[in-house]
């Protein structure tokens, strides 16, 4: 059986997004997005797409290098700049994570406890856990992100082991160049999963995973390739809609602002709502999921289903 989750990161960030990604589950095969508790556009998020699309799964996007914090920052001096926002990338995270000093741990745990709470408090309920930037898999945070996640009784988390996928993806060559800048990126994240799946207790993830060497360009030909040659067992497949130019209250960073404002989101966006890529899934027998469906796998999301436009 070939079952596929379709996830967006990112809800959240800004309302252009969160439309992009309520359009792209009504219209489209998008089954699952994973909502930002630091995001600016977290509310409107809640009230514009969670609430309006009981469908759609929600996982909760943890996030520890972008935008502000959700606890004060007078709580977070390690991890947070005199402006509020966090002072980290991945890497300078990693390196601090790897000097396992007790109070950064500490500060690391409250934030993002705060986060699992802020979305309970909102009453959302989540289905997986994932990290902005993968950053949840660094040794260190991984341990930490597991136990939250059972605490919170959140039972999927994302495991970013990527293959190098079927060779079709590669013989585009704008594709393949971008598919091998990523190549390194992907090592590194296969390596810290690698460790992160030796570490018990821990939440179960998906059989498969699919969004790094594609990372914020899959389109409508990538997309068709990709679910041409699905490996058995359930994907999650990454993408990150947009294409809504109302970014501005976005509180994130540089590298992310330029991310949501390339034209790489409306191509991802058009992808998802694709009729070719909804006919492909229909007339192939692949059934479009939610992270909660692995444990319930009659609870399959048809393709057809995703219909009509934006209230």
């Amino acid at each position: 059986m070939r079952r596929v989750i379709i996830n967006a990161d990112d809800l959240g960030i800004c309302e252009g997004t969160n439309v992009s990604i309520s359009r792209a589950h009504r219209e489209g095969v998008l089954t699952s997005a994973s909502l930002m508790a630091n995001g600016a556009a977290f509310d409107h998020a809640v009230e514009t797409v969670v609430d309006p699309n009981p469908e759609l799964g929600i996982g909760l996007h943890l996030c520890l290098t972008s935008g502000v914090s959700v606890l004060a920052q007078d709580h977070l001096k390690d991890l947070v700049g005199d402006d509020g926002h966090f002072r980290h990338g991945f890497v300078s995270l990693a390196r601090a994570a790897r000097s396992a000093a007790p109070e950064f741990l500490q500060q690391v745990e409250a934030e993002l406890d705060a986060q699992f709470q802020r979305v309970r408090d909102a009453g959302v309920h989540i289905d997986h856990v994932d990290g902005h930037r993968y950053f949840h898999v660094i040794p260190g945070v991984f341990e930490i992100v597991a136990r939250l996640a059972l605490k919170h009784d959140c039972q999927v988390l994302r495991y970013p082991r990527e293959r190098l996928g079927p060779w079709g993806l590669w013989t585009r060559p704008g594709q393949a160049q971008r598919r091998l800048l990523n190549v390194p990126k992907q090592i590194i994240l296969s390596r810290f999963t690698r460790a992160a799946q030796a570490h018990q207790p821990r939440p179960e993830g998906t059989e498969h995973f699919h969004g790094v060497l594609d990372s914020g360009a899959v389109t409508s030909q990538s997309l068709l390739r990709l679910l041409s040659n699905l490996p058995a067992g359930t994907i999650e497949i990454v993408t990150h809609p947009g294409g809504v130019r109302d970014t501005g209250a976005a509180t994130c960073t540089a590298d992310d602002l330029k991310f949501l404002q390339s034209p790489d989101r409306l191509l991802e966006f058009e992808a998802l709502v694709d009729p070719g890529i909804k006919s492909f899934v229909e007339q192939n027998g692949i059934q479009l999921q939610r992270f909660a469906d692995i444990a319930t796998e009659d609870c399959a999301v048809p393709a057809a289903k995703c219909s009509g436009s934006l209230p």
